[in-house]
């Protein structure tokens, strides 16, 4: 009888809070998951076309720089640190950093059970494409390398926003999340804005092209040589007069 209470009490605890479950399972997996974008389809969205490589960090398309890191870079120090399950990640984007006793390091990884390991050195950086978004791959040897997924985005904070490593092939795959160059994007007109640009231009066009017409083809002077001028010269009174019998007529509404 004690056993079927037991029993009942654990499936009402959870039944009423099911994260529980979800939430042990997660604690005891030492390695965190891949963020969403590492299974989006690279045909379906993202970029498609590859950049050149310039330096170390810095990437051309086009004749602009698409990716530039080097306003990240922190010298011989790791510009990111950032521990997950018991797994401490640095990064520096440009210059090598010092980590077991060598030099020019990239990426490193400290775990609890393998201690640190070099998972890249700066020299080796080469520029691609994972999953649509621009990355940067960092090689040691065969069994040692790390992936760098920069999510550009000029408008949030550097940071590293995730990552996964398995410690068999000593492999890293990195979340990037900010701007890649320190260069604001070139801004795109408003809809308004190109209006504005097309209704003046064809009100400067409306009266080059009416003035040259009037001049040296009707031969008209003064004035006249305004396109429509007879139009122009009435337009005044009669917007006068709409505001009139529009202020009369909001008068009478306000009286009843």
């Amino acid at each position: 009888m004690m056993l079927r209470i037991l029993c009942f009490l654990s499936f009402l605890v959870a039944y009423l809070n099911p994260t529980s479950s979800v939430l042990a399972t997660e604690a005891t997996n030492p390695f965190p998951q891949f963020p969403p974008l590492f299974h989006t389809n690279p045909s379906r969205t993202g970029i498609s076309k590859k950049c050149t490589q310039k330096d170390l960090c810095t990437c051309v398309q086009g004749g602009i720089d698409v990716i530039n890191l080097h306003f990240l870079d922190h010298g011989t120090k790791p510009r990111f640190n950032l521990t997950i399950s018991n797994q401490l990640l640095k990064w520096n984007p440009c210059t090598g950093f010092a980590a077991r006793g060598t030099n020019g390091v990239a990426v490193t990884v400290r775990s609890i059970n393998q201690g640190v390991s070099i998972l890249g050195f700066a020299k080796d950086a080469t520029f691609g494409i994972w999953n649509g978004f621009y990355a940067i791959s960092y090689t040691r040897s065969m069994k040692d390398s790390s992936r760098i997924v920069l999510k550009c985005n000029a408008n949030t904070e550097a940071k590293i926003s995730g990552f996964s490593f398995d410690p068999q092939t000593n492999t890293m795959n990195v979340v990037y999340t900010g701007p890649c160059s320190s260069k604001p994007a070139p801004k795109s007109l408003s809809n308004g804005s190109i209006i504005l640009i097309v209704f003046f231009v064809l009100v400067i066009s409306y009266l080059m092209i009416g003035l040259l017409v009037n001049t040296y083809v009707r031969k008209f002077d003064g004035l006249e040589r305004i396109p429509n001028f007879e139009f122009w010269k009435g337009l005044p009174p009669l917007v006068k007069d709409g505001c009139v019998f529009v202020c009369r007529r909001r008068k009478g509404y306000e009286s009843v």
